[in-house]
C-alpha cells in the first residue's frame, strides 16, 4: 500500500491516517521505497513523494507451564510464576509443540488448562497463550511368588525401594521373611534396591504374629497374649465371693 503526499517548500504536510493492517498484522510505519528498507524519518519533503506502508506480523507469546521441576524445555530459560515452572517462547515451528521428558513420569502432552482435560491445538493465534504440561507418574508392579505360586502383587511409585514393596505385601496372617531374584531362592535381593521397572520377587513367607495357622496354635497364641488377665480376673472373682460371704454371714444365713 502506498500514498502520495503533495508538498511545498518549507511547508510540513501531515501524513495520512495509518492504514488498516491485515489480520494478525500491525502497521509498522511509512517507508520511502517499495522494498521497505528506508523508513520515512519525518524529513521535509520538497516534491511529490510516494510513501509505502509496512505491516509486520504480530508476534504472540506462548507460555509453557511444565508443572515439574527439572522438566524444562531445552535451550530456553524457565521462571517460577504463579505456582508453575514456566518457559516463554515466541513462536512454534509449524504448529509443533515441544516434547518434555522427566524420569519417573510419562509426558501426556500439552493442555489448554491446569486440569489437563482439553488438549492444546495451536493452529493460529490471536493473543498470548499459556499451555499446561500433563504428566502421569510411572507405577512399578512388583509380583511376589511363594511356593511356586503368585503370593501377592503390589504397586509402588517409580524410584521406590524394594523395602517399600515388601512392606506393602506384608499382612497380619503372613510375613515375608526373605526375598530372592530366582525361584530356587539362591540369590538374595537387597531391600535397598531401587525399582525402575516391573519386577518378580521370590519370597519365603512365614506365619504372621497376629494370626498363626492351626486351631491349637491359635488357642496357644490367644492364651499367650491374654494370660495376664487371668490372675486379675481370678482375684476379682475371689474378692466378690468373699464379699458376698461376709454379707450373708452378717444376715445369719450361715
Amino acid at each position: 500500500m502506498s500514498a502520495t503526499v503533495n508538498t511545498f517548500a518549507f511547508n510540513v504536510i501531515p501524513l495520512p491516517p495509518n492504514p488498516e493492517p491485515p489480520p494478525h498484522h500491525y502497521f509498522a510505519g511509512w517507508y520511502l521505497d517499495e522494498e521497505l528498507t528506508q523508513p520515512y524519518d519525518g524529513r521535509v519533503l520538497t516534491g511529490d513523494t510516494e510513501l509505502y506502508a509496512k505491516f509486520e506480523l504480530l508476534q504472540y507469546r506462548i507460555w509453557f507451564a511444565t508443572g515439574l521441576y527439572g522438566a524444562e524445555i531445552p535451550e530456553y530459560s524457565s521462571i517460577w510464576w504463579g505456582g508453575f515452572w514456566v518457559t516463554a517462547l515466541t513462536a512454534v515451528d509449524n504448529g509443533t509443540l515441544p516434547v518434555l521428558a522427566k524420569t519417573g513420569y510419562t509426558f501426556l502432552g500439552w493442555f489448554m488448562e491446569e486440569e489437563c482435560t482439553e488438549p492444546a491445538a495451536i493452529t493460529s493465534m490471536t493473543g498470548d497463550v499459556m499451555l499446561f504440561a500433563g504428566w502421569e507418574a510411572v507405577v512399578i508392579t512388583v509380583t511376589f511368588y511363594a511356593s511356586g505360586q503368585v503370593y501377592m502383587t503390589v504397586s509402588v511409585p517409580y524410584g521406590a525401594t524394594l523395602a517399600q514393596a515388601v512392606s506393602a505385601a506384608q499382612s497380619n496372617t503372613a510375613v515375608i521373611s526373605a526375598i530372592y531374584s530366582d525361584p530356587k531362592l539362591q540369590n538374595a535381593l537387597s531391600v535397598n534396591t531401587v525399582l525402575t521397572t516391573d519386577m518378580n520377587v521370590y519370597a519365603e513367607v512365614g506365619a504372621g504374629a497376629e494370626d498363626p495357622p492351626g486351631f491349637f496354635r491359635k488357642v496357644g497364641y490367644w492364651f499367650g497374649v491374654n494370660w495376664p488377665y487371668f490372675p486379675v480376673s481370678a482375684g476379682c472373682f475371689l474378692a466378690g465371693m468373699l464379699t458376698l460371704y461376709i454379707i450373708l454371714a452378717k444376715k445369719g444365713v450361715f
